[in-house]
């Protein structure tokens, strides 16, 4: 079962949770994905739609009686680096503009680290989307700023959502 940013729109997220648990069968997993609330809002105002917004030792507490947990992702939006402040400057004087400005940067990087191929071929371009987190953090940077990645330990680098895949347990504990 498959929940991408529903849990912080529900008024009772454990009766959520629960209703999960009960719905999917033994050993079934669960993906779940909310924003961080230690890093969410970043200075600005709450969101009006949001019951609730929950860190990472929250919502591992509020999986835990009817999940074991086994694996932890967090997605990051980008901010700060130099390709985004000359994108946002570029977008505020045109959207085209900043349109052009990343493409012109992402395509020669593909012509350099993607081979030149039929991409009507499925499993060929499967291949390709596959590889590109293995290419270096700065391609996959550019590629996909939005890309998901496996969350490191370190309270050091919050990410903005936090994405869980749990396993169902056996019963309640």
């Amino acid at each position: 079962m498959v929940s991408f940013e529903t849990v912080e729109h529900v008024p009772e997220p454990r009766t959520f949770v629960s209703e999960v648990f009960r719905v999917l069968k033994p050993a079934g997993l669960f993906v779940v994905s909310t924003p961080n609330k230690d890093v969410y809002h970043h200075g600005k105002s709450p969101n009006p739609f949001h019951c609730s917004e929950m860190t990472k030792a929250e919502l591992l507490d509020l999986l835990n009686p009817c999940f074991e947990i086994e694996n932890l992702f967090g997605q990051v939006f980008p901010s700060g680096t130099l390709l985004d402040v000359v994108e946002q400057f570029a977008g505020k004087v045109s959207n085209r503009l900043a349109s052009k400005l990343r493409r012109s940067i992402e395509e020669p990087l593909r012509r350099r680290f993607l081979p030149d191929i039929d991409t009507t071929n499925v499993l060929l371009r499967q291949q390709i989307i596959d590889s590109i987190p293995n290419l270096s953090p700065l391609f996959s940077r550019i590629w996909n700023p939005y890309a998901i990645q496996q969350l490191p330990n370190s309270s050091k680098h919050q990410p903005t959502y936090l994405i869980i895949v749990a396993k169902r347990r056996i019963s309640i504990s």
